[in-house]
């Protein structure tokens, strides 16, 4: 179980970027769509999964990014900004719904810590790159699950910077733009404070791409976190972060607006942003603010990821974020039942008022439940550690009891002087699957479960 590619202490690091991007054999694509994974199982349903060690590399890493091939429940990559590669870049698949993780592999590019993206289209065709040199996103493909890799190219570029990005691929089957690629990143914040939230999109394959921003650049206001999806007909949600940096300093914590802006001609142009809703950041000096009870200075990230389920004037549109109570880190949905026109007040997505929550993500299945997971504090009494925890809901307004789904408790100061990531999760046949930084190893690594129901 874990990784192939193994390193020998004393090796300097950049030896991975030679051993971890051979190839590791041949994989054969499944065509299961529906069906659960045929491995990584438990009983009696619903339960929660097996925790699975993605990597056993001699570095670790943060995973960043969970897909699947649409046309295979076995069949998933896992990006991670991995300590193994010189570029920060990882990727890893697996061809048995999880248990094992047979390949690794690099990305190259000019700047270690880039962001990693990845994510599947209809074709058994898997896109990986990330950021290059904090000016560029470079993005390559793959046809047998992440094994083997095209060279990469050059998907959008800013002079001003480019920061945080992110991939949705279109794989709904009522969508005019089945397919289409969508790469999309804060533009700005390296050459001079101004920002803004550009999506580039690509109708084929991948050979041609536009860009296009959803709002005018930003000064003194911090765009940030933007993450989008994609409608049962083909309608774009892009939903991001916006605070108010005085002098270029600190976001101002208190009330910050959530942001959303659609699509219905497959990026081509952009309704203005609307406010959906307001959240407060965690207090202390980090620009979004700093998880709490951290023996280092660790800035936390607060993305408001979203899932759509159905399509038009009456598609659910869900929204997860934190909120900052004055005592606790909250994680709250909030709800649209008119395709984003109107939301509803927030939601907490669990009952406990004990240990901050943070770090959540959303996904919806295609009967229409969403499940969100969070890492929670609740289990130890001096709330600094935490465990990965997930709940359902069919409505976005009353949430099941929530799984834990680990029994171990990690170390948040493991992860260095910042949390780069939320952490994914989806859907994938009747299972959720989870992904969240683990330290019980000693060192953060990429740890799978979730809950089969």
């Amino acid at each position: 179980m874990g990784a192939s590619c193994k390193l020998k202490n004393g090796f300097f690091v950049l030896i991975v970027l030679t051993c971890c991007s051979l190839a590791h054999g041949q994989l054969t694509a499944a065509t299961n769509a529906g069906k659960p994974p045929n491995t990584l199982t438990c009983s009696p349903a619903p339960c929660a999964l097996p925790n699975v060690q993605v990597d056993d590399l001699t570095y670790g890493g943060e995973p960043g990014a969970l897909v699947p091939n649409p046309n295979s429940t076995n069949e998933m990559v896992l990006a991670a900004h991995d300590a193994n590669c010189f570029s920060d870049q990882g990727f890893y698949s697996t061809a048995d719904g999880g248990s094992t993780w047979s390949a690794h592999s690099c990305i190259l590019s000019n700047n270690p810590g880039g962001q990693p993206i990845v994510g599947y289209d209809l074709n058994n065709r898997v896109f990986g790159g990330g950021s290059d040199d904090l000016a560029a996103i470079l993005l390559r493909y793959s046809d047998n699950n992440g094994v083997h890799w095209s060279r990469s190219r050059v998907v959008d570029a800013s002079p001003f910077g480019v920061l945080s990005p992110q991939i949705t691929v279109d794989t709904s089957l009522f969508s005019p733009f089945e397919n289409s690629i969508y790469v999309y990143s804060v533009h700005g914040g390296v050459s001079g404070l101004a920002t803004r939230v550009v999506v580039s999109h690509s109708s084929d394959g991948g050979k041609h791409w536009k860009a296009v921003p959803l709002d005018q650049w930003q000064i003194p206001n911090w765009d940030s976190f933007p993450r989008l999806s994609v409608g049962e007909d083909g309608t774009l949600y892009a939903t991001w972060l916006r605070c108010d940096r005085p002098q270029g300093g600190f976001c101002v914590k208190d009330a910050v607006p959530i942001l959303l802006s659609k699509s219905v001609d497959g990026g081509m142009s952009w309704t203005p942003p609307s406010v959906i809703a307001t959240t407060n950041l965690a207090p202390g000096n980090c620009l979004y603010g700093c998880l709490p009870n951290a023996r280092l200075v660790l800035g936390v990230p607060n993305d408001p990821v979203n899932a759509v389920v159905g399509s038009g004037a009456t598609a659910g549109v869900y929204v997860v974020f934190y909120n900052w109570t004055g005592t606790q880190m909250q994680v709250e949905v909030v709800t649209s039942t008119d395709g984003g026109k109107t939301f509803g007040s927030p939601v907490p997505v669990s009952n406990s008022n004990v240990g901050d929550q943070f770090l959540s993500w959303i996904s919806a299945a295609p009967d229409g439940t969403i499940a969100v997971s969070w890492m929670d504090r609740r289990n130890d009494p001096a709330n600094a550690m935490y465990q990965p925890f997930l709940a359902t809901s069919v409505d976005g307004l009353h949430f099941n009891p929530s799984w834990q789904l680990s029994s171990q408790l990690s170390d948040p100061n493991a992860w260095g002087l910042i949390i780069v990531e939320t952490v994914p999760s989806l859907w994938v046949g009747n299972a959720v699957y989870s992904t969240w930084t683990d330290t019980r190893s000693g060192l953060p690594r990429p740890e799978l479960g979730g809950v089969q129901f």
